[in-house]
């Protein structure tokens, strides 16, 4: 029986694969809560990991990509009165010189938006705590 990993397929997702830990932060200044979602794919094996977590308004919440991880979606979804809302949904494949990747949320439940920090993630963090 042959194996079923070829030489291209395992030097392409090889490129992809998270070098060093790699912090996902999210900052909520928006009207409402929700929760963040991190699918990836460990070791390049084709076994999903997921990840959960509550965000609620006015809170932060940053998490630690592995080693090793590939494939990596981020999701945030807003918690609605009447049904939730899928704000953020971007996949992420290439993490040359990557060492985080930060959000700030905002608006309200009926129009959730949301943006890229414009600085780095620890001047952001240390502007948050100040404040609130």
């Amino acid at each position: 029986a042959g194996s079923s990993t070829g030489v291209t397929g395992s030097a392409q997702s090889k490129a992809s694969l998270v070098q060093e830990p790699v912090r996902i932060a999210v900052f909520n200044d928006g009207d409402y809560d929700a929760h963040i979602k991190l699918n990836y794919i460990l070791n390049e094996r084709q076994d999903e990991q997921e990840l959960e977590v509550p965000i609620y308004k006015g809170f932060e919440r940053d998490l630690i990509l592995p080693r090793a991880a590939s494939h990596i979606l981020i999701r945030v979804i807003v918690i609605g009165i009447v049904s939730d809302q899928l704000l953020i949904d971007r996949q992420l494949t290439n993490f040359n010189g990557i060492n985080e990747v930060c959000y700030l949320l905002a608006g309200d439940r009926v129009r959730p938006v949301y943006g890229l920090c414009a600085g780095p993630y620890a001047e952001y963090y240390k502007l948050w705590t100040g404040r609130n």
